[in-house]
This record gives C-alpha cells, structure tokens and sequence, in this order.
C-alpha cells in the first residue's frame, strides 16, 4: 500500500464527519426561508392559509433573499385583498435583488405586481412599463404572460385604444392553445366583449359573452352573473326589453356577492320599466338607490322621473328630475372629458407627424452632408496616397531628410481628414440622439395630457368650475416632472423666488391648456391669466422671447 493511498485512507473519516456537518448545517441553514418558499407557492396558486398571516414571521436579521421573498409575498396577498394603498417603491427591494441574482422568475413576478399597484392608483404609463419587463422576463411562465397582456388590453380600453384588441388577441391564444384554461379563456371573452360594447359594436360582443358564459361552471356564479349583466345591457341598448329581463334574472339567480347585487338589482328595475311594468320598475329602484354608487343614482332618478311621468304623477316627476340634475355633474364631466380627449388626441398627432416629417427631412439632410464629406475625404486619400506613391518613387533622388519631411507631412495630411470623417460622425450620431429625444418628448406629452386632463375635468362642480385638491395638484407636478426631466425642480433652480403655487400654474402652462381652461382653474377672467403671466415673466427676467414660448422651451 502504498503512500498516497494511505493518506485517503486515513483522511475518509474527516470527510464523512464535514460531509454529515455541512448536510446537517444546510438543513438548518434557515428554517424561515423555506417556511417563505412554502407561503410563496401557496400565494401565487390561491390557495395561501387564512388563519395565516406574515406577521407569525420573526421579521429580524433577514437575509437579503428572505426579505426579497417576504415584500414579494406580502405585496401578492395585499393586492389579491384589494388592498391598493401599497407604497410604489416597496418592490423596489425584490426587484433590485431578483435583478442581482438573475432570478427572472420572481423578477418578472415583481415587475407584474409592480405594474399592479401602479394601475390600481392611476399610473398607467409606469404599470405600462412595469408589465413590459414582466412579459419579457416570463416566457416560460404563460400564467403571467397572460395576465399581462389582459391588464395591458384594460389599460388600453381606458384610453379608448385600439391596440386592445392586439393585446387581448395573445391572452386568448395563450389560454386556447397553451393553458387550455376554461375560466381563462371566458376571462379573455369577456374583455373583448367589453372593448366590442365601447366600439358600440354589440353582435359580436353578445357572441363573445355567451361564449364566455358556457364555459364556465357552479364555481363561478359571480363571473357568470357578471357576463348575464353585461348582456342584459346590449339587449335593453338595443330596445329588446324581454331579452334583457330574461338575462338579468340569469345574473341575480346566479350572483353571490352582497357587493355587487344592489348594481344588478337596480338594473332590473330599468327593465322592468322598459317592459311596461310601471309599478315594479319604480319599487324596485327605489329599493336600491340608497346603495348605489352616485353615477348610478343618477340614471335611476332620471329612470324615476320618466317612470312617475309616464303615471301622470307630475309632482313626483319633477322632484326626481331635480335630483338627476344635481347630480348629474359627473356625467357631464364624463361627456366633457371624453371629448376633450378626442380633440387632444387628434391635435397631438397632427403635431407628431409634422414634427416627424420635420425630423426625417433634417435627418436626410444630414445624411447627405455626411455622404459629401465621406466622399471628398475618400477622395483626399486616394490622392494623399498617389503622392505617397509618387514620392517613394523619388526617394532615391531626393535627400534623407526631405524625404522623412515629407513622409510626416502626409501622415499629418491623412491625420486631419480622419479627424474630420471622425468629426462628421459624431455630428451624425448626435443629431440622431436629438430626433430620438423629441420623439420620446413627443410620446410623454401624449400620455401626460391623457392621465392628467380626465383628473381637470373630473373636478368640476354643478357650475362648470373647477376645483382641484392637493393630491390633484401632486398628481399633475408629479408627472410632469416624469415627463419633463424635473421641469419644477429645474424651474426653482433657475428663479428661487418661485411659489409652490406659481410652479404649479406653470405645469398648467407646459401643458398648453387653452385660456380658457385655465380660467376655470383659478376661477378669474382670461384677462387675469395673461396678466398672471406677465407678472411671472418679469419675476423670472424673461426678455427675448413670451411666457408660454420660454415654458415650452424650458
């Protein structure tokens, strides 16, 4: 036996007793990371305990992973709770993290839940962003895939986009052809039903909704009640009272949430109204108008009113009638905002495209002076070389040192006109970097006037004025700063005597909200914006150019 095999030998022990140390280490390692990896897998599939909280979780000396794991836990079962007064940086932990380690998995995971607190609180351009990564990183995971481009279709729908449909066309694919999900795929249904009913166009949003309904089972009564309300509405906007009855009796016989039933219930008595049934109609309103949302107590007075009209009760008409009337300041805000977004919309993009068109002009422009200068370089080496040539054929009668002369006097030459190409193409690439810019400024101020315009107008009283709160303020600073690289952070920089509401009148102004709008803002004539204006010009020593000119360009 020789040496070496006597060492193994000898050193066997030693590493059967590190092996049973290190096993036995690493199975009590951290017993709070796999209680954490069990809650994880409970919570992503639904099924997390009920008589289980977080809080049973000792909190202390955390590990970087644990703590990723518990905020990615904890922010899954706040959301699926409706709890949506989650801060929007809490994911930046895991997020950060997941990154750290290439776990893509909880990364996606995180950027979806991210996206989630985001459009739950109105961010839509960030949850936008937020369920970009997470489709990105979640190829594998066709659940999320899923998810996110239903939430992506949602947010669209909102806008009054088409590109919904492009979205929602990806979810049902995923749910038919991948996950072959029945609830899935009625939840894909639904969604385009939704987007169908917006378009006002109703026949292939019913097929969408009875499709949806026959797929689903006795475990989904809300869903289902849900989808026979959806329906029982196109058949009453279509004048087909009896059909619509029959439906939202499908929808009350199927419901099981207390939430949702006064909603459903109320609805019926517009039916029941539309089919004749004066009496009914209006005990059944009445039965449900205390717990209704305002938007719906509006149409139900009104609903009263034609209903008591139609008895010959004039008084009690009337008396309802006022009561739709003030309450019906929302609905027209609705209108207002509605068309204030159509119009917007249409002005930002007949700006965008000549602004493109300017750009590709400019940019072609510069193509062409790039391709000149390229040319006469090229043109400039080939005769620096002919004469590098020509002067090595005279090398022999010239002297030593006029022939070194003139060697370094061609490689100055050559020298120059690469620092020129060199030159030309830095010019080129910043030039490119300054269209990419204004096209990204162009983007951000669509979306900016599409989140902020609906929050103006939304405001606005009996009287057409509005009146904006703190939190209304901060959201329109907010985004501006988002959307403008710290516009108010830099405007303070550049005059410090700046109020904090005169920063905010000049956010108003970055916006270009028309004279009159801004009127409504502050409740004074238009003649005191633009004095308003001036005085702000002379604070900020503004001389070349006017008040919105130096905004805009600031």
């Amino acid at each position: 036996m020789n040496k070496l095999t006597q060492r193994i030998i000898l050193l066997l022990p030693l590493l059967l007793v590190l092996t049973t140390f290190s096993a036995a280490y690493s199975s009590e390692k951290s017993p709070r990371l796999l209680q954490l990896q069990q809650l994880e897998k409970a919570a992503f599939s639904g099924n997390f305990p009920k008589n289980h909280s977080l809080k049973n979780i000792d909190t202390t000396r955390m590990s970087q992973e644990e703590k990723a794991l518990y905020i990615l836990i904890q922010t899954k079962i706040a959301l699926k709770t409706q709890n949506i007064s989650l801060h929007d940086t809490l994911l930046h932990t895991p997020i950060r993290y997941f990154k750290a380690q290439k776990d893509t998995k909880r990364l996606a995971e995180s950027y979806y839940l991210q996206g989630e607190i985001y459009r739950l609180n109105h961010f839509f351009l960030r949850a936008t962003d937020c369920y970009d990564q997470a489709a990105l990183l979640s190829n594998e995971n066709r659940y999320l895939q899923y998810w996110t481009n239903i939430r992506q279709a949602q947010i669209c729908r909102f806008k009054m986009s088409t590109e919904a449909h492009n979205y929602l066309k990806k979810a049902l694919w995923i749910a038919q052809e991948e996950l072959n999900d029945k609830y899935l795929i009625a939840k894909a249904f639904y969604e385009q039903a939704l987007c169908c009913i917006n378009e006002q166009n109703f026949p292939p949003a019913m097929g969408f909704l009875t499709q949806a309904i026959g797929l689903l089972d006795n475990s989904h009564k809300d869903d289902i009640a849900l989808f026979e309300t959806e329906l029982s509405n196109i058949y009453l906007m279509q004048m087909q009272p009896d059909s619509a009855l029959l439906h939202i009796e499908n929808a009350l016989a199927a419901n099981t949430d207390s939430i949702s039933l006064p909603n459903i219930a109320i609805r019926k008595g517009y039916i029941l109204g539309e089919c004749g049934q004066t009496t009914a109609a209006m005990s059944q309103i009445l039965s449900y108008i205390g717990t209704v949302p305002m938007t719906e107590q509006i149409r139900a007075y009104r609903e009263l009113s034609k209903l008591n009209e139609r008895n010959g009760n004039n008084t009690a008409a009337a008396q309802y009638l006022k009561k739709h009337v003030l309450l019906r300041d929302s609905l027209d805000a609705d209108r207002k905002e509605e068309l204030i977004e159509k119009i917007q919309s249409l002005h930002e993009y007949k700006r965008q495209r000549e602004r493109a068109r300017q750009a590709e002009q400019e940019t072609a422009e510069v193509k062409l002076i790039f391709y000149r200068l390229f040319a006469l370089a090229s043109i400039g080496i080939c005769l620096l070389c002919l004469g590098y040539y020509r002067t090595k054929q005279n090398k022999r009668k010239l002297s030593e040192e006029l022939k070194e002369e003139k060697i370094q006097r061609m490689e100055m030459c050559m020298l120059q006109q690469e620092t020129e190409i060199a030159l030309a193409q830095e010019k080129e690439k910043q030039k490119q970097h300054e269209i990419e810019k204004l096209n990204q400024n162009i983007e951000y101020y669509k979306r900016l006037n599409a989140i902020t315009l609906p929050i103006l107008m939304r405001r606005q009283n009996a009287q057409g004025a509005l009146h904006l709160q703190d939190e209304d303020w901060e959201i329109i600073v907010h985004n501006t700063d988002a959307c403008f690289n710290r516009f108010t952070t830099r405007l303070k920089e550049h005059c410090s005597s700046l109020t904090e509401e005169e920063l905010r009148f000049c956010c108003l102004i970055k916006m270009e909200l028309p004279m009159a709008l801004l009127a409504e803002i502050y409740h004074i004539a238009k003649g005191s914006i633009s004095r308003k204006k001036m005085r702000l010009k002379e604070k900020m020593h503004i001389t070349e150019q006017s008040f919105d000119e130096f905004i805009s360009a600031f």
